[in-house]
């Protein structure tokens, strides 16, 4: 039960540096001078780096570079207004260089959860949370030589120097005005809650819930994590004999979250929601489906799913506690669950392409949570 997360975030970074991170620049801000003589350029980076240029960019043409000082932590430039162009729109970056190696190294002790469910990290370099990650605390501990000791279940954030950071009480872990359930309604089952964490492309960050009778996706506002969590599904019917929820019309909507992936950005935004009803939860094939939500730019949802993957719904999972979805780059998804001893009906990793035809199917492979992700240009698949 207990689980460390100790290079999970790093290696989610990218690849480590001669002393400890693969450096960038994030937290990036100009000021102009009051007499508009100078711009001030402010960044901060996460570690030392070989070499720091600040370009200023007229469309994809350069018209100034600057170096910048490469200390860890924060920076500042100031750039003489004259050496710029009059009159002209620009746009500006900060290139961070580093020294090449193999393989990422350990920054500092690591972060250790009781039971971490999900973690994300936001490596878009142009939102203003780059380098941010987060994990969900799904259990409850007292054991101090935990970081969620003191909070207990709830999201925890830390910024790109893994420094956590801290709510409104002045400790770790947001809960969001949520209420997070230890068990199953009526039952001795653990429900695990907050389940997965993810971030899309355009970084909204979205968490769900493995408890009963609520929405089982939420959106977390990143510039004000003390805010309560928004709930997705909205104007549900719920269905307290079987777990589910249904929209107006009696058509499911969602039920308790397993595990969640997304895909895309802005309007082209899709949610695909592995979901267990109350026979899943008793580890029956039946209790289990997968659907997808064209969910875009809209912040909730509240009619029926827009699809159900039929090839992985109703068979194949069978425990609740270690299914993960990963979309790939071509419309189709990755299902994955823990199984210690896969065979054909319960199978540990299966791909469903953009047809939603099964097109692949493992029953050697022995996986034990079932986590799986690609890298940010889909060249390389970790599980």
């Amino acid at each position: 039960m207990k689980r460390n997360l100790l290079m999970a975030l790093l290696a989610m970074l990218g690849a480590g540096s001669a002393s400890a991170l693969n450096p960038y620049a994030y937290g990036l801000n100009a000021t102009v001078s009051d007499d508009a003589g100078s711009v001030e350029v402010t960044y901060n980076l996460n570690d030392a780096a070989e070499s720091v240029t600040i370009a200023f960019l007229n469309g994809t043409n350069t018209v100034l570079t600057v170096d910048g000082t490469t200390d860890a932590g924060p920076n500042t430039a100031y750039i003489i207004a004259s050496d710029l162009p009059k009159d002209t729109d620009l746009s500006w970056k900060v290139i961070v260089n580093g020294t090449v190696v193999a393989s990422p190294v350990q920054h500092g002790d690591g972060k250790r959860f009781y039971h971490p469910a999900g973690v994300d990290v936001d490596v878009n370099p142009a939102s203003p949370y780059f380098g941010r990650a987060y994990v969900t605390e799904a259990m409850l501990t007292s054991n101090s030589t935990y970081e969620s000791a003191t909070t207990g279940q709830g999201v925890y954030v830390f910024d790109p120097t893994l420094k956590p950071l801290l709510n409104a009480d002045g400790n770790q872990g947001f809960k969001g005005g949520m209420t997070p359930t230890q068990k199953f309604t009526g039952t001795t089952t653990n429900s695990y809650d907050p389940r997965r964490i993810r971030i899309s492309k355009d970084g909204r960050v979205f968490v769900t819930r493995q408890s009963v009778g609520v929405s089982p996706l939420f959106e977390i506002n990143p510039a004000d994590l003390n805010a309560d969590f928004t709930p997705v599904f909205k104007d549900f019917v719920f269905n307290s004999e079987n777990w589910e929820l249904a929209d107006a019309d009696g058509n499911f909507m969602a039920a308790p979250n397993c595990g969640f992936a997304l895909k895309g950005e802005g309007e082209n935004l899709k949610v695909a929601m592995h979901s267990a009803n109350k026979n899943g939860a008793a580890y029956a094939y039946g209790g289990f489906r997968c659907d997808e939500y064209d969910l875009g730019t809209a912040t909730e949802w509240t009619t029926a799913s827009s699809r159900k993957f039929d090839a992985i719904s109703g068979k194949y999972a069978i425990n609740y506690m270690g299914i993960n979805l990963e979309y790939d780059n071509e419309g189709g998804i990755w299902f994955s669950q823990y199984r210690g001893t896969p065979k054909d009906t319960e199978p540990a990793l299966v791909h469903v392409n953009a047809e939603g035809v099964e097109d692949y199917k493992n029953t050697t492979i022995v996986l034990r949570q079932g986590a799986i992700r690609y890298n940010h240009d889909f060249t390389k698949l970790a599980i």
